[in-house]
């Protein structure tokens, strides 16, 4: 009877590259997530500004500490009776003033003291008292 002995009884090239396709795989998973959540969060921002701009047109101005606010057109339901006004992060900024369409109104000082980039979000209170937000934009106050 013969017998044969091997010195080496593996194959190295499949242990060599073994580690290399799980590895593969979880980059390939983790650039999936990543690009999944990005394209989450676009398409909940677009969401957002389409129905915002849709409803009304808004323009606002920064003055220096003042900001002026001007509703063009809406076409809610409901009729606007006043404009509430704050800057995000900035604690005592928020302002409430009657509003005629079409008719700009400037928020005198409300910007004292506020440096850095802000969001303005303005607000419409309706007749039945509700509220919503019609319009934000992004300042670089000084």
């Amino acid at each position: 009877m013969e017998s044969c002995v091997y010195a080496n009884n593996y194959d190295t090239r499949s242990a060599r590259h073994s580690g290399f396709f799980p590895l593969l795989i979880g980059i390939i998973l983790i650039i999936g997530i990543i690009g999944g959540l990005v394209f989450a969060g676009i398409m909940a921002m677009d969401r957002i500004v389409e129905n915002v701009e849709k409803n009304a047109a808004v323009i606002v101005h920064l003055y220096g500490d003042d900001i002026e606010v001007m509703i063009l057109s809406s076409s809610f339901e409901k009729e606007i009776t006043s404009i509430e006004i704050s800057i995000d992060e900035v604690p005592d900024s928020r302002r409430i003033h009657p509003v005629t369409l079409g008719t700009p109104f400037l928020f005198k000082n409300i910007a004292v003291g506020v440096t850095g980039s802000k969001f303005v979000v303005i607000n419409a209170v309706f007749t039945d008292g509700s509220s919503t937000v019609i319009h934000y934009t992004k300042f670089q106050f000084s």
